[in-house]
């Protein structure tokens, strides 16, 4: 939960299932949110912006594609997911809204993009300040730290031995800037929402459909 000046009680969302144990480790998940269709998004806006951007793409990690891309392509897939997710979006809100659908789990493959918009727009729904916003989308970068150092040795470990050059010579700016998230990237999700809507309140309102009635008891129940 999140009080009304933005500091956070509880966290509504995982980021991976050792978070889920520690922080629900006395309450029971009744919904887990990870819809098949939503899971679909990303793989589809990656490989759609990656053409855009001429990527390549340069290994396989056990069936998940990692991707030489432009170091820009997360605000990409944030400002996408703002577009053409806002039906899953919308529908993970009411999900939330409703008590008997609580204690709720929602999250991606990643951990990032969808789960980083969704909790975006929920802390937004809740009156969070867009500061305190991008601050918890930035601790992905603390608790995931010993994930993304491994995905990101096995990436330079995979790219010099195609390329036959030591691993400390491997150029691992788009790498890092895929796996390290800054808080530019979430802000495109922000500069989205106004762009189409005026305001993050709007996108909400009128973006999703969410009513001002729906909003009031979203806060009702997980505001403190």
């Amino acid at each position: 939960m999140w009080s009304e000046d933005g500091v956070p009680k509880r966290k509504p969302r995982s980021q991976t299932a050792d978070l889920v144990g520690d922080s629900c480790s006395e309450c029971v998940v009744r919904s887990m949110v990870r819809k098949r269709e939503f899971l679909s998004l990303q793989p589809t806006l990656l490989s759609r912006i990656a053409r855009s951007k001429f990527a390549r793409v340069a290994a396989v990690l056990g069936g998940l594609a990692a991707v030489a891309v432009p170091a820009d392509i997360n605000p990409d897939i944030h400002r996408r997911l703002m577009v053409e997710a806002r039906e899953y979006y919308a529908a993970l809100l009411r999900e939330i809204v409703n008590p008997t659908n609580r204690p709720l789990v929602f999250h991606c493959s990643h951990g990032v993009h969808r789960t980083g918009t969704a909790a975006a727009i929920l802390l937004s729904a809740l009156g969070v300040p867009w500061e305190t916003v991008r601050a918890d989308y930035l601790l992905s970068n603390t608790y995931r730290q010993e994930e993304m150092e491994h995905r990101l040795s096995q990436l330079r470990e995979l790219h010099a031995e195609s390329t036959g050059v030591a691993p400390e010579e491997v150029d691992t700016t788009n790498m890092d800037a895929f796996y390290i998230l800054q808080g530019a990237y979430i802000d495109a999700a922000l500069e989205q929402a106004v762009e189409d809507y005026g305001s993050m309140e709007a996108y909400i309102r009128d973006g999703l459909g969410i009513s001002d009635e729906e909003i009031e008891e979203l806060r009702i129940q997980l505001l403190e």
